[in-house]
């Protein structure tokens, strides 16, 4: 998928998503980091440039080229790193060619926009490539002596240091741009990453609440359980309540009783009464100080049921 829009001998060269030849760096588009805005620009200098193998030293190239002839895989373009430094008029710092006044702020030189890990290479393809932003600025520069140049509009419009001109539409059926399809999957890969991150983000919170989950669930066993205990005894307590409330009755119904056969008791010993008061209050009369004891004697079953007796017999 990484490899797609490239030719039958770089992919074969990068079977397997890893070089399959020694001495390998990358292709031209792996080693550019373009800022967004100029992709089209650089696409359109460069074109096949793009899919060139970039190695170490010219002996991988010859042994790239000849891995491709043995095993039929198609052909590629190898570019070996190690005659590029110093050249196209830069030195080791990169800096660009020499511009008059008139043209300095008028040039944005491409190689200072592209980053990589091999800024010989940077230098070796765009080091004399300059943006600017329409086709007439292009062409007053170019008439102009003193700057030797490709100039390349943000619509992917090259006029090369010959004059020769490229432009015009793409082609809707045209393969999609490396750079471009690079910059996508990069920002795929940022979002695959960040919402990795958030997923185990949530996981770790899900995790959490789990857990929270759990122990709220055995405390919720512990109320059932303290529910049950004191289900059962408000259960035995009713019983005690229904228990009471009928002792309450029996005993009220004996009170009830007692009452009336005390009342009775008292309607049959209503004669002689006044004959016990008299005897009371003569003992009263003779002994002052002993009333209590005749109201002892008077209320004993015994000396009550005699002086009945006697007061019956009176009459």
């Amino acid at each position: 998928m990484a490899r797609e829009g490239y030719g039958a001998g770089v992919r074969a060269v990068f079977e397997g998503g890893t070089p399959t030849l020694s001495g390998v760096v990358g292709t031209v588009a792996d080693l550019l980091e373009v800022e967004p805005g100029l992709e089209r620009a650089v696409e359109a200098v460069l074109g096949e440039r793009l899919q060139w193998v970039v190695v170490e030293r010219f002996e991988h190239a010859r042994a790239g080229v000849a891995w491709l002839r043995e095993h039929g895989k198609g052909s590629a373009t190898f570019l070996p790193l190690e005659r590029l430094a110093g050249e196209n008029g830069r030195g080791p710092s990169g800096d660009a060619p020499p511009i008059p006044p008139q043209h300095s702020n008028a040039l944005t030189w491409v190689a200072d926009h592209i980053a990589g890990r091999t800024p010989s290479l940077v230098h070796h393809l765009l080091g004399q490539v300059a943006v600017v932003e329409h086709l007439d600025q292009a062409e007053a520069l170019w008439r102009r002596n003193g700057v030797v140049a490709t100039y390349v509009t943000p619509a992917g419009e090259v006029l090369s240091p010959t004059g020769r001109l490229r432009g015009g539409a793409e082609s809707a059926a045209a393969p999609q741009s490396l750079l471009t399809r690079k910059r996508q999957l990069r920002e795929l890969e940022d979002e695959v990453q960040r919402l990795t991150e958030t997923v185990d983000a949530q996981q770790a919170i899900v995790g959490s609440l789990a857990a929270e989950v759990a122990t709220l669930r055995a405390r919720l066993g512990g109320l059932e359980q303290s529910v049950q205990a004191r289900q059962a005894d408000r259960v035995a307590s009713e019983k005690d309540l229904e228990q009471s409330v009928r002792e309450h009755e029996r005993v009220h119904r004996h009170v009830e009783t007692i009452t009336a056969e005390a009342r009775q008791v008292s309607g049959e010993a209503g004669t002689p009464r006044p004959v016990v008061w008299q005897q009371r209050a003569r003992c009263v009369d003779a002994a002052p100080g002993s009333e209590l004891v005749v109201l002892r004697l008077i209320h004993h079953p015994v000396v009550h049921t005699d002086l009945t007796a006697r007061a019956v017999s009176a009459t």
